[in-house]
């Protein structure tokens, strides 16, 4: 009797003991595939081969962005086991006959045996992930410190308020004090589509409506426009000191083209204007 079996598929040998009655082959290109099987007796001997050619269909898996897997060979009748893949930012949410069906709400691929001319491409979907964003207002306050952002997409944040009346916010940071990138503007608006896998803090930065320079030996300031935010007001009022010390002049054009400005309340120690 037979001690053990070769497999040979397109040239290639596999060793299969005589204690099994089957092999599973996984077939590496479409078209003809030629199968042969031989076995060899207790005396070593080896049997004429007996040879099939089977003809194998590809599918193609395209991920759509994510990491790759390989296509799939088959022959008719057998089963389809699709692998799963993966995408910074993305769950993946089955395999589709074409990226149309993806788009329109369409049923994921289901068949489960292959028929060999029913689909030849399948396409990755993907559900965009959703992370947390913590909000760090610091020198003033927000709604709420946390909020939800959606992977690839341009989202919106709540507006923090400073403390201070002489400062706006000027936009979201991944650092205090305005450094590192800035995410989102002085409306919450996102500068662009969110690309950060994971959960982030960010920081409130507050500019100064006002710009204080030191005069008369830096015993007193005198003030202008600020380098942000004051062309968005209608009213503003210069404080009465600035760093303990008295603001007593306002420059020449301080606020020149400051359209949208109807009131600006001066203090008691402007001495020039």
């Amino acid at each position: 009797g037979a001690t053990s079996y070769d497999v040979i598929l397109n040239g290639k040998s596999v060793s299969v003991s005589a204690s099994k009655s089957s092999l599973a082959i996984a077939f590496s290109k479409a078209g003809e595939n030629r199968i042969s099987v031989r076995y060899y007796d207790e005396d070593y001997e080896v049997s004429r081969a007996v040879e099939i050619t089977v003809t194998v269909g590809m599918i193609e898996l395209d991920t759509r962005g994510g990491s790759a897997v390989a296509n799939l060979y088959l022959a008719l009748g057998d089963d389809i086991v699709l692998p799963s893949t993966g995408r910074d930012g993305y769950d993946f949410a089955g395999w589709y006959k074409s990226p149309d069906a993806i788009f329109n709400n369409g049923v994921a691929f289901g068949d489960i045996v292959y028929a060999n001319d029913t689909v030849d491409i399948l396409f990755a979907n993907w559900e965009p992930k959703r992370y947390t964003i913590t909000l760090v207002p610091g020198d003033g306050t927000v709604e709420s410190t946390t909020a939800t952002v959606i992977y690839g997409q341009e989202n919106k944040l709540p507006v923090a308020k400073p403390n201070a009346g002489t400062k706006l916010f000027a936009g979201w940071y991944t650092e205090s004090d305005g450094a590192g990138i800035r995410y989102f503007d002085e409306n919450g608006n996102a500068l662009k589509a969110w690309l950060v896998p994971g959960d982030v803090t960010l920081y409130a930065y507050y500019s100064e409506v006002m710009s204080f320079t030191p005069i008369n030996n830096g015993t007193e300031y005198s003030v202008s426009k600020g380098p942000f935010g004051i062309g968005t007001l209608t009213s503003i009022t210069v404080p009465a000191t600035y760093n303990d010390l008295p603001v007593t002049t306002v420059e020449a054009e301080a606020f020149v083209s400051c359209s949208t400005l109807v009131e600006i309340n001066i203090p008691d120690t402007i001495k020039s204007i």
